[in-house]
């Protein structure tokens, strides 16, 4: 199971610290229609090794956005689904996750308050559960992709928060830039995209975007993963 967790990106479980307070991201458009269901392929050392699906969609006062990851090891596929329930300014109020394909499956919830943050860790060898006192702003990791489709997309834009990785039961500084305009190749064509870094410590994470809305992720890519969009998208 240990090649899952670099592919559910940034799963974060590096040198934790309590955070200083950063400023968070400047939200300037929701750029997804009512119901948004995207497709994308796992590649590793060229190789795709398995898939990722995500649908958000508007709710009364915020938005839900649910993904599935499977990846394809041995003779065994890892699956991991998520339920995260997000307000209308991107805050996370609850996030499920669980993990099947491996020796133990594994269902963790985060219940978000507005100074706390409460996980639950539910192996079938009995739960577990611990409260983080959290300043704002704090994402949920598992959001990021759609985080970064609503900020400022001119060069130099910068920005400083923390992400929340229940499975480490961890939050994490963060920084992200918007470095550039570049085009990304994808199996249907060449697309423009903004790409933008997003550094955890020392390591970096590359993102690119449509440049047009509704500024879909074309690329993830860190140094042995890329996440590349299908062509498929479904909109309501």
């Amino acid at each position: 199971m240990k090649n899952l967790w670099p592919i559910v990106i940034i799963m974060l479980i590096f040198v934790a610290c309590e955070p200083p307070r950063y400023e968070g991201v400047n939200i300037e458009r929701i750029p997804w229609p009512q119901v948004e269901h995207s497709n994308y392929d796992i590649i590793r050392h060229d190789t795709v090794i398995g898939s990722m699906s995500t649908t958000i969609e508007s709710t009364d006062g915020g938005y839900r956005i649910t993904s599935l990851v499977n990846i394809r090891e041995d003779t065994v596929t890892l699956r991991d689904s998520t339920y995260l329930v997000l307000d209308s300014l991107l805050n996370p109020l609850l996030c499920r996750k669980y993990l099947t394909g491996g020796k133990t499956p594994l269902l963790v919830e985060a219940q978000y308050g507005t100074s706390y943050v409460t996980v639950r860790m539910i192996p079938p060898t009995g739960s577990r559960e611990r409260t983080l006192h959290i300043g704002r702003p704090i994402y949920d990791n598992e959001e990021i992709y759609h985080l970064l489709r609503t900020i400022p997309y001119y060069t130099g834009y910068k920005a400083r928060f923390y992400l929340m990785s229940i499975y480490a039961a961890r939050f994490v500084p963060v920084s992200i830039e918007v470095c550039d305009t570049e085009p990304v190749t994808l199996s249907y064509g060449v697309k423009k995209g903004i790409k933008i870094r997003l550094r955890v410590n020392r390591t970096s994470h590359y993102f690119w975007y449509e440049a047009a809305p509704p500024h879909r992720m074309l690329k993830y890519h860190n140094s042995w993963t890329d996440i590349i969009l299908l062509h498929r998208c479904d909109t309501l």
